[in-house]
């Protein structure tokens, strides 16, 4: 894959880029912050959600089963997964119905989603820092973009500012920006489009401020420099003496 700005490449070929770093690559750099992620059910259920308005044409495996705990069906979501297409529980597709249904009665959330001329699943490869970097965002518009976020949090500053945390969504955004600032293309404002898995499916539109994309950019910078320098890559020790954790500002209750 030669550096540049694709609009007709599928997902399953973004992923077989593996030369290419992504802003998931990075994270598992960092076992001190995020836990290890390699797929999952609820991963397959927002990329469905993201089909409804992207349009693009993945096979979708319904499973009947009560959940995924059973044999036959973890056989079904392998089997699924082999052959390149998401899985669903069939029970599960009211949940994908309803976020659909709350992102598209938000005002501000169908405006960036639906109303506003735009691309979606626009895949970026560059060079940044001299590393082979990939992402592919949800929706790209005039000088912003936007990442829907499917979330079990609650709405608000602080279940979604945990969220952000939890995640990394904050070193998300800023390889987005780099990656898309070495790829030419000029982007003001990174718009996350969160949407509650559970009734009444709550939409939130957030954006980041400067200090949060700042610590994205720093452990963004931490993850490249152990991407770079096996050597400073180890698994996370812990502590061996006690500590006492502090209650960070933005968690006080005043």
């Amino acid at each position: 894959m030669k550096p540049g700005i694709y609009q007709d490449l599928s997902f399953q070929h973004y992923l077989t880029e593996t030369d290419w770093v992504s802003a998931s690559q990075l994270k598992r750099f960092l076992p001190e912050y995020f836990k290890p992620f390699n797929g999952s059910t609820a991963a397959d259920l927002g990329s469905i959600l993201h089909q409804r308005f992207t349009g693009e044409d993945v096979p979708i495996r319904e499973v009947d089963a009560a959940t995924w705990q059973g044999q036959k069906a973890q056989a079904e979501y392998a089997a699924a997964q082999a052959a390149g297409e998401y899985a669903i529980l069939e029970r599960d597709l009211v949940i994908v119905d309803g976020m659909e249904k709350a992102l598209r009665h938000h005002r501000e959330a169908s405006r960036l989603l639906v109303d506003l001329p735009g691309t979606f699943e626009t895949s970026v490869f560059a060079e940044v820092d001299c590393v082979p970097s990939k992402c592919r965002f949800d929706r790209l518009l005039t000088g912003c973009c936007v990442d829907i976020k499917t979330t079990k949090s609650g709405p608000g500053l602080y279940a979604l500012t945990r969220t952000v945390l939890d995640y990394g969504y904050d070193l998300s955004a800023a390889h987005y920006l780099e990656t898309a600032q070495a790829a030419g293309l000029e982007l003001d404002a990174f718009t996350f489009v969160f949407v509650s898995k559970e009734p009444p499916h709550h939409v939130t539109v957030a954006t980041l401020d400067e200090p949060f994309l700042e610590r994205g950019r720093a452990l963004r910078d931490l993850a490249l420099q152990r991407f770079l320098h096996p050597s400073m890559v180890d698994s996370y020790p812990g502590e061996s003496e006690p500590i006492e954790l502090s209650l960070p500002g933005w968690a006080k209750i005043s």
